[in-house]
């Protein structure tokens, strides 16, 4: 977890080896993931029977979450420290450590304004809210549209950039924003996309 403030930062220390990857941070006293350490909205019964008895979701639960739950509702900081730590997955020991002097920020790949930029897979615009509450239950315009922005918030969809390059990115289409990624992104996290052709 990240925390920024007015002063110099301190390296964030997550285990005992070092992190490759700096990103300035504060370290953050983290409980333990138990029943009585959960926020009430995760107290109820039902979810209370996603826990494993060690106290953390299993597997199914968890993959279920990061691939269709709204990643964006935990806050850029939680998600600048899961996206730094799942960058951290593709480093190995032949690979120089990186440090940035800003925390990073959060990019959405396929923007939130995507409609007018990323068409849909048959070419097609995507549909607005009007247009969708106006769509037939079985239009395929309509699902592509709603699948789409059903993407938008998971963790497929977010990367961390330097708020820089992410202001500069914002809603631009792959065909313009792929180039931009691999040419200023130092990050494994982000140079593993230079295969993806949409």
């Amino acid at each position: 977890m990240f925390a920024a403030g007015s002063r110099a930062l301190e390296p964030c220390r997550l285990d005992e080896r070092p992190p490759l990857l700096d990103f300035g941070c504060k370290p953050v006293r983290r409980l333990p993931l138990k029943r009585e350490n959960l926020p009430p909205q995760f107290c109820n019964p039902r979810a209370q029977a996603r826990l494993s008895k060690g106290g953390l979701y299993r597997d199914a639960a968890f993959k279920e979450a990061w691939l269709n739950k709204p990643a964006y509702d935990l806050g850029n900081a939680k998600l600048v420290h899961i996206l730094a730590r799942l960058n951290e997955t593709y480093l190995t020991g032949k690979v120089e450590p990186l440090s940035f002097e800003d925390q990073p920020s959060v990019e959405h790949l396929l923007p939130r304004d995507w409609i007018e930029h990323w068409p849909l897979p048959d070419g097609f615009e995507g549909m607005n809210d009007s247009e969708l509450a106006d769509a037939a239950d079985d239009d395929p315009r309509a699902f592509a549209t709603e699948v789409r922005n059903r993407i938008l918030q998971t963790m497929g969809n977010l990367t961390i950039l330097m708020q820089a390059l992410n202001t500069a990115q914002s809603n631009s289409a792959w065909k313009d924003k792929k180039p931009e990624l691999m040419k200023y992104s130092l990050l494994p996290i982000n140079q593993d996309l230079h295969d993806v052709e949409i």
